[in-house]
């Protein structure tokens, strides 16, 4: 267990961070953080140890080495036959092109339809006043066939940023920080009413 400590230390890193690290796979391991510190008593899988200590094993399982160990959640049996839903060119360089299709049928499970109303709320009837009625007629349609049948469900999503909310995720930069000026808003990333 001592090599990954090692190992870190030894590492192309600068500064603080070979240490910052070695003290982080330390206790993973199981081993003091500092010199004079109990070693942590938290488990941690025999994989995740085989990450942390990556650095310089540059080796990886090969497929047949992944399915020789019991799989849980794996029907083995199963795993090992030939796909169905796989075709690949003959004399062609590496079998390409490949061809790929689900591995069920439309008839394999029951169907079910659903109306999904993606962000029709409020804030945005007045971009969305001309499409409105069509939207009623959909909603009406559907909940009448809902009378009759449990397999047909209405779905409403909503999106509920704001500015002062505390996220920070893609849709903040891909729409950046700009255009939130009171007098005219114009970031769609978030709500203004």
């Amino acid at each position: 267990m001592v090599r990954s400590v090692e190992r870190v230390g030894q590492s192309r890193l600068s500064g603080a961070e070979p240490q910052r690290r070695a003290d982080a796979f330390a206790a993973i391991d199981g081993l003091p953080e500092r010199e004079g510190t109990e070693p942590s008593t938290e488990k941690r899988s025999p994989g995740f140890s085989r990450l942390t200590n990556m650095e310089d094993d540059t080796s990886a399982r090969t497929l047949a080495e992944g399915l020789a160990e019991p799989r849980r959640h794996r029907d083995m049996d199963l795993a090992l036959e030939p796909m169905d839903n796989f075709a690949s060119t003959p004399g062609g360089p590496n079998g390409q092109p490949l061809s790929f299709w689900a591995a069920w049928d439309l008839d394999d499970r029951p169907r079910r339809i659903a109306l999904l109303l993606d962000d029709c709320q409020e804030e945005y009837r007045p971009y969305a006043e001309d499409i409105l009625p069509k939207l009623v007629e959909l909603v009406d349609a559907f909940r009448t066939a809902q009378s009759g049948s449990d397999g047909v469900e209405i779905v409403w999503s909503s999106w509920t940023r704001t500015f002062d909310d505390g996220i920070s995720n893609a849709m903040d930069r891909w729409y950046g920080p700009k255009g939130l000026r009171p007098e005219e808003p114009e970031n769609a990333a978030y709500m203004f009413t």
